[in-house]
């Protein structure tokens, strides 16, 4: 299983133009290179026997083990998100799997250049990091080694995440009347059978520039998911101006 999903230079994520660049002059370059995400057959004709293109969604059962088959995963971003970091910045260290990813100061604040993770500024960079690492396996392991202890340390899960969120969101004060953390106001839960239930709220923080809220819900009942993923079948189909109640976008 580890050779038929695993790759020397590998890609989880959907098809982009410029990733798909970087990866063909890789693999022109003569190194053995992956990609694994939905689009890629549709948007990307060129070929080289170097580089494998699997155009299918990759599920959470897969993934872990995509990643932690490839000797180096590559971290691009999503320029029109204007991202500096992504999922996969995390989940991929958090597999003891080692990573390289476009420079940003959120990547270097979340890992070590050359310690716990390594970075790239360009494709010459890009190109002689993934040629030294492929020749130096053990620094490549040691390198995934300490990513994975930083994301654990760090508390880097989601969990780990959300608790900070909601213990910084519990200590602010209230900056306005509107802003007010003591007036429960109503809400409704949209469920997944299509259904709704209408509850109270407790705002705990609010940011009216960007129209997000963070809500403490008051009920009884068990609340395992605030939106559900749509299966990739339904996604494949859904035009721009179809409308949707909440988006995910886990291959970033």
């Amino acid at each position: 299983e580890r050779e038929r999903l695993g790759a020397d230079v590998g890609f989880v994520g959907a098809y982009e133009a410029e990733r798909a660049d970087l990866l063909l002059r890789l693999a022109r370059a003569g190194l053995s290179v992956s990609v694994r995400g939905p689009q890629w057959a549709r948007f990307f004709d060129a070929s080289h026997p170097n580089l494998r293109v699997v155009d299918e969604w990759v599920d959470d059962a897969t993934y872990p083990k995509v990643v932690a088959a490839t000797k180096i995963n590559l971290g691009f971003l999503r320029k029109c998100n204007r991202d500096r970091q992504t999922t996969r910045s995390v989940e991929i260290p958090a597999c003891r799997a080692f990573l390289l990813a476009e420079r940003t100061d959120e990547h270097a604040r979340l890992f070590r250049e050359g310690h716990e993770a390594e970075f790239f500024g360009d494709f010459d960079e890009l190109l002689a990091k993934c040629r030294y690492y492929l020749a130096h396996e053990d620094e490549r392991a040691k390198v995934a080694e300490r990513g994975h202890r930083r994301c654990v340390l760090a508390g880097y899960s989601n969990q780990g995440r959300l608790a900070r969120i909601l213990d910084h969101a519990l200590s602010l004060e209230p900056r306005t009347a509107a802003a007010r953390t003591d007036m429960p106001g109503p809400v409704k839960i949209y469920r997944v059978d299509g259904g709704a239930d209408h509850e109270t709220a407790r705002l705990l923080a609010h940011d009216a520039a960007i129209d997000v809220a963070l809500l403490v819900v008051h009920t009884p009942e068990a609340l395992p998911h605030g939106a559900a993923l749509a299966p990739a079948s339904r996604l494949s189909s859904v035009k721009i101006f179809d409308r949707v109640y909440a988006v995910g976008c886990p291959l970033g």
